[in-house]
């Protein structure tokens, strides 16, 4: 651009000269200013390139300077190293990848493809026969359907489909008696359970109280419980040694009052107890009891009465003088 203005500069000199006629003068001047014009159009593109290469160059500097800050970054190494490792990692990856195309291609030729075509050809004939089959059936179906309606024998399947509904809602319905008879019939057991629990519980204080006594009486006897809390069944030794079982109701007359004073003296013991003492009158006790078993009573009564406060009415005193303590006569 500098060599061009010197030309035009030389050009307008050339033109200032008076050795051409006045016309050609002008039209060299015109032209010179011409070329000047382009000359300083083009000194002007050359300044904005130069500018544009001086941009390119700073920036070319500042990246020169970047890149040379990240070559000197002590993380780089670090970066480096763990790059090296994933390169080696891709790399065994690649190997692996690489034995099993291998394996599979290995397996893809023992599994003969010619064969497995083969095998497609057949099953596919196969499945064609089968489904030729399927047709020829459902042909025969539908004349079998034909003839059917035919004789009057369509509706049976809906029938059956009725039937079968039924049935079905049937079965919920013994399903869901069965639930609740189970239910029930736990919770019978549960009661029962519970029931049998809560008597034991209360039976079995009395049981304690009357074995402090019967043996008394009857020496090795036993006697059960029953749910009403009364005695149930006797159990003594036999003539053998054999226990002998029987029940409280089929004993005399006697026997069953001796058990049933008995059974008092358990229940005040309890009440005793159970910090509710009490009165026990006896009017003409153990009338129908003989010699034996009187004796045997006096010491059951007498025993009782270390606990309790007993009064015995009765009109034979002759049979009480051995209770240890004074009759009173009552007036009449």
């Amino acid at each position: 651009a500098l060599g061009r203005l010197v030309d035009v500069a030389t050009e307008l000199a050339e033109a200032a000269e008076p050795t051409d006629s006045p016309e050609a003068a002008e039209a060299r001047l015109d032209a010179a200013r011409q070329a000047e014009q382009r000359a300083q159009q083009g000194l002007a593109q050359a300044q904005a390139a130069l500018a544009a290469a001086q941009s390119r160059l700073a920036t070319a500097r500042q990246e020169q300077q970047s890149a040379r800050a990240a070559l000197n970054d002590p993380a780089r190494q670090t970066r480096e190293a763990q790059a090296q490792q994933q390169l080696l990692a891709v790399q065994g990856e690649e190997a692996a990848l690489a034995a099993r195309i291998a394996q599979a291609q290995a397996g893809l030729a023992e599994a003969r493809p010619d064969i497995v075509a083969q095998d497609i050809a057949r099953l596919q004939a196969s499945v064609g026969q089968r489904l030729a089959q399927h047709q020829q059936r459902a042909s025969d179906l539908q004349v079998r359907a034909a003839t059917l309606q035919q004789a009057g024998a369509l509706g049976l399947e809906e029938q059956r489909d009725t039937l079968a509904g039924e049935q079905a809602r049937v079965a919920r319905r013994v399903a869901e008696l069965q639930r609740r008879a189970r239910a029930l019939d736990w919770l019978c057991r549960t009661l029962d359970a519970k029931r049998q629990a809560t008597l034991a519980r209360l039976q079995a204080p009395l049981q304690q109280r009357l074995q402090h006594y019967l043996p008394l009486l009857l020496p090795g006897a036993r006697v059960e419980i029953t749910e009403a809390l009364a005695p149930g069944q006797l159990l003594r030794p036999g003539p053998q040694g054999q226990p002998e079982a029987g029940a409280v109701d089929e004993l005399s007359f006697g026997a069953r009052e001796q058990l049933g004073l008995i059974a008092r003296f358990a229940y005040a013991d309890l009440l005793r107890e159970a910090g509710r003492p009490t009165l026990l009158i006896l009017d003409d006790a153990l009338v129908h009891s003989d010699a034996g078993r009187l004796a045997q009573m006096k010491r059951v009564l007498f025993d009782a009465a270390q606990r309790h406060q007993v009064l015995l009415f009765t009109c034979h005193p002759e049979d009480w003088q051995d209770m240890g303590v004074p009759l009173r006569m009552l007036a009449v």
